[in-house]
């Protein structure tokens, strides 16, 4: 997840930052001083972004999960990416309940999780 000027966007890559593949959240994020549930999921190649249990996006994304295969640059709260040496880019704040499932969950099941 990433949040550039208000705008925010869930991405993946196995091909560097101009092979990502991603999905765009409707409207500005405001998550200055409180708390928002985040959640993607991936069923086939539909990809759904959910923002406090509502659906905030949907795409087709043609790379599924098993395709990115085995992975070294694997963060929370920081970029992979950086402008100069040393220069990445932190998470200011807190995350609680990070989880990954097998399967992608339906919005029911997002909203009896929040």
């Amino acid at each position: 997840m990433q949040i550039s000027n208000g705008n925010w966007h869930f991405k993946s890559t196995v091909g560097g930052e101009f092979a990502e593949n991603g999905i765009q959240g409707k409207g500005s994020l405001d998550c200055v001083n409180k708390w928002i549930h985040l959640a993607v999921t991936q069923l086939g190649e539909n990809l759904t972004l959910y923002l406090n249990g509502t659906v905030a996006g949907q795409t087709n994304n043609p790379m599924p999960p098993f395709r990115i295969g085995n992975t070294t640059n694997n963060w929370l709260g920081r970029s992979q990416f950086y402008i100069r040496p040393y220069d990445r880019p932190y998470f200011r704040g807190l995350i609680d309940g990070f989880k990954i499932y097998e399967g992608a969950l339906n919005q029911k099941q997002i909203n009896e999780l929040m």
